[in-house]
């Protein structure tokens, strides 16, 4: 994993100490974190050990000892110089850890540690932050890095809205970070090592602090192509606009496509009991709606909110996860259903209309039953592949 990350620069960083340690801690009760420094990192995992954990735990470490590079010397000048006495805002946490997150995970594949399918997984995740969230949809991914000082460790004694409003800039920006190296891959025959590099050599390796217009001008420089560095920041870091991952994910024989077509989706969002959540609303028993749902949803659309308890659905009494899933279990995208819910201001009566889950899930050519071309197959073994030589 070490070699493969610095593959990426073509050198190690110079740490101070001419060593970087990894500090680990695993245990049950954990909550699981991990921090980077300049030459070491501490992660705490919650593991009950290490033997047979240890390719799970690895995930971690490939992200944390990436920031040697990216964050601890590639540094965003919004951090520069440090003060612990108030928040520090930045405009560059997509790249800081959302290029740190994508990263992470594929120099796991180009190790040898990931197969392609179980990758498939993890771009998942990224695709579907990116595509299938409120926040993705409405706020640039500068926006939701200066959102860092209210939802990364944030607390907030008031309720807040963030599944609405908030879009991680881990996944946002390892979503951004896919899509670039894919157009580097196919419209320039170059790659996002390329990039990574320039900025290292640039900024990083010279501790230079970067700002969002910097890593513009990087990208033009690596392409060549100022227009098109130009076109993709305005569009995808401080536009909303969304790159064409179907298309570009198809170059690299990886197929695009709904994980559940044709299944319910209502978008409830989980509580941990029913009985004893509702009591705490002071409304009775049902299945309590405790935060906002996602405003996509169909039970959104129904106007159904946080501090609604939903007590019956298509004539059926609710009183737990379980009983919404024996009425919504076999319904169809289209049906209509009926809600009886309560709330502080008396009981109310909804029509919700059940959808087809937006879910996305990114499977191999192989395993979706096509056929992979030799130039596919030549594009996914030059991004996935070891560059140890």
């Amino acid at each position: 994993m070490v070699l493969e990350e610095k593959a990426v620069f073509g050198e190690l960083p110079a740490y101070d100490y001419g060593q970087y340690t990894f500090l680990d801690d695993v245990y049950p009760n954990n909550a699981g974190d991990g921090m980077e420094h300049r030459n070491s990192t501490c992660i705490v995992d919650a593991n009950e050990k290490v033997a047979g954990n240890e390719i799970d735990l690895l995930g971690t470490f490939a992200h944390e000892y990436f920031h040697s590079w990216n964050v601890k010397r590639i540094r965003p000048k919004s951090l520069e110089p440090f003060n612990f006495t108030h928040a520090d805002m930045s405009n560059e946490l997509w790249f800081a850890e959302g290029f740190t997150q994508y990263y992470g995970e594929l120099l796991l594949v180009r190790s040898g540690f990931h197969n392609v399918d179980e990758y498939g997984g993890t771009l998942s995740g990224l695709v579907n932050a990116i595509l299938n969230t409120p926040g993705a949809a409405k706020y640039p991914a500068t926006e939701m890095s200066r959102k860092s000082v209210f939802t990364d460790a944030g607390v907030a004694i008031d309720p807040t809205n963030y599944q609405n409003n908030f879009t991680t800039y881990y996944y946002y920006g390892g979503a951004i970070a896919l899509a670039l190296d894919l157009r580097l891959r196919s419209e320039f025959n170059l790659t996002l090592d390329d990039f990574m590099r320039t900025v290292w050599l640039t900024r990083g390796k010279v501790m230079k602090p970067y700002t969002v217009a910097d890593l513009q001008t990087d990208l033009g420089t690596v392409t060549k192509n100022p227009k098109f560095a130009a076109e993709f920041f305005d569009k995808y870091i401080t536009g909303i606009e969304k790159n064409n991952y179907e298309a570009l994910l198809a170059k690299a024989g990886l197929v695009l496509r709904k994980r559940a077509p044709g299944q319910p989706w209502i978008g409830l969002p989980p509580v941990i009991s029913g009985g004893r959540a509702a009591t705490l609303h002071g409304v009775g028993a049902g299945y309590p709606i405790v935060i906002s749902p996602v405003m996509t949803s169909p039970v959104y659309k129904a106007g159904l909110d946080a501090g609604d308890v939903i007590v019956k659905a298509d004539g059926k009494d609710i009183t737990d996860a379980a009983s919404v899933n024996a009425v919504f279990g076999d319904k169809k995208p289209g049906d209509k259903v009926s809600i009886v819910y309560n709330n502080r201001t008396g009981q109310h009566t909804s029509t919700l209309v059940v959808e087809e889950s937006p879910a996305l899930e990114i499977v191999t050519f192989e395993k979706a039953g096509l056929t992979l071309s030799a130039d596919q197959k030549a594009f996914r073994d030059s991004w996935l592949s070891s560059k140890v030589k």
